[in-house]
């Protein structure tokens, strides 16, 4: 951003001197509509930064023609100005999660990507212990994170708290996270674009047990989640079908509305969803890299235990 309010302008004025040019009105009409367009990709503020010095550098420099509009476009660019031009929302169904929920909120809150492009929504599932007091403070570091709190008669489990706040939400894609999970900086520039060819649908990131060292049983899980991202690579390879996974599954918002959300009358929301995109002719992509982290079951009892309301085992927070 320094160098871009530094040298931008005298980058600009430079190549105005020297090409000569006709009629500054059109140039500075060309530059309302290109900081129209990237005060759409960043902050006004940052924009207006940038933009004002070149803009009194080209009224004291006078007439221009149309070469100079180029020259402003390309310094935009070199500059980094514009980000990229995704708008995601990552949704997490929660339920007495205190133990971790926070530090998934710091890991998805501290991802390289702007701010201004992800919001993560939490939804609190009627939690009785200190899930909501965790959530309210983490809210006033991290700007992106927005709570919602069902109602005592809300319904659905896990799927159907992700249909009440998929409305609230403004997203051009939407992506799925249980509440223990923890991804890596890097996951949205890795992720999204993957759907940069039009029929595909969703991406499922590869799933890996965090505790995994901890005993044969983390162990097992790791082995296993390897085996199935190994089934699931080489089954796209000759045409099958992928699979979603319920944690770390990517959407392309039209074809999770197309295919009517998520099924409130199913505990296997990710396999029902998997089915109805397929039917639906969309395509499921499976991405090796960067893996997203979950906590693995650490005994035979816990790996036994009943499920939650929401559809997913209860498991023992990292120490």
């Amino acid at each position: 951003w320094m160098l871009a309010y530094l040298r931008g302008p005298d980058l600009v004025a430079d190549q105005i001197t020297y090409y000569g040019g006709t009629d500054a009105v059109i140039i500075m009409f060309l530059l309302v509509g290109l900081f129209v367009i990237v005060g759409d990709f960043i902050d006004a503020v940052p924009a207006i930064i940038i933009f004002m010095p070149i803009i009194n550098k080209l009224t004291e420099v006078g007439d221009i023609n149309a070469v100079h509009m180029g020259v402003v476009i390309i310094t935009t660019l070199v500059f980094g100005l514009i980000t990229p031009p995704y708008g995601l929302s990552l949704l997490v169904a929660a339920k007495n999660e205190e133990a971790v929920i926070g530090r998934l909120v710091k890991s998805i809150g501290d991802l390289d990507y702007p701010i201004d492009r992800y919001e993560l929504w939490v939804i609190d599932d009627r939690s009785t212990d200190s899930t909501p007091q965790v959530l309210a403070e983490l809210a006033k570091q991290y700007p992106q994170l927005k709570t919602f709190r069902r109602g005592e008669n809300a319904s659905g489990g896990k799927s159907g708290a992700l249909n009440q706040v998929l409305p609230l939400t403004r997203g051009e894609f939407v992506a799925v996270f249980d509440a223990d999970a923890t991804v890596t900086p890097d996951l949205l520039r890795q992720v999204l674009p993957v759907f940069d060819r039009e029929q595909v649908g969703a991406v499922q990131v590869r799933k890996a047990i965090a505790n995994a060292p901890l005993n044969f049983w983390t162990r097992s899980q790791e082995a296993e989640m390897a085996l199935d991202s190994f089934f699931q690579q080489q089954r796209i390879a000759i045409g099958g079908i992928g699979e979603l996974r319920g944690n770390g599954q990517f959407m392309r918002r039209s074809a999770l509305e197309r295919c009517g959300g998520w099924n409130e009358e199913t505990i296997t929301d990710d396999l029902d969803l998997t089915l109805r995109l397929h039917l639906d002719l969309w395509d499921i992509e499976f991405l090796v890299f960067p893996a997203v982290a979950e906590e693995g079951v650490t005994n035979a009892k816990s790996s036994l235990a009943p499920a939650q309301p929401l559809g997913r085992r209860r498991l023992p927070a990292l120490s």
